[in-house]
């Protein structure tokens, strides 16, 4: 059992580094999007390229994300009605939003 609690302590511990490390992704995410706005209104030039650079960062974003803000319970809910559910019903919507 212990070899299982050290293996989930590395796994949460990699989840975290890694929900850093998306931070920095969505910053630089945000500043080639803003490179891309610049382009085309400024000097009217667009770029496909780009574009689908951003999509994918995105993309990636989500992915890389996903368990970082389920470990930490940042993840999206409304909490209007989740605060008012039983402790059961919260776990299927946990269960469920995983």
């Amino acid at each position: 059992m212990g070899f299982l609690r050290h293996l989930s302590a590395f796994i949460d511990g990699l989840n975290k580094q890694i929900l850093s490390l998306a931070s920095w992704l969505c910053l630089f995410m945000v500043l080639v999007q803003f490179f891309v706005v610049v382009m085309r209104y400024v000097f009217g030039t667009g770029s496909i390229q780009f574009q689908e650079i951003i999509l994918y960062m995105h993309g990636i974003l989500f992915m890389v994300a996903a368990g970082g803000t389920l470990l930490t319970n940042d993840h999206v809910r409304v909490d209007i009605i989740y605060n008012n559910l039983s402790p059961r019903k919260q776990a299927t919507i946990e269960f469920i939003g995983c």
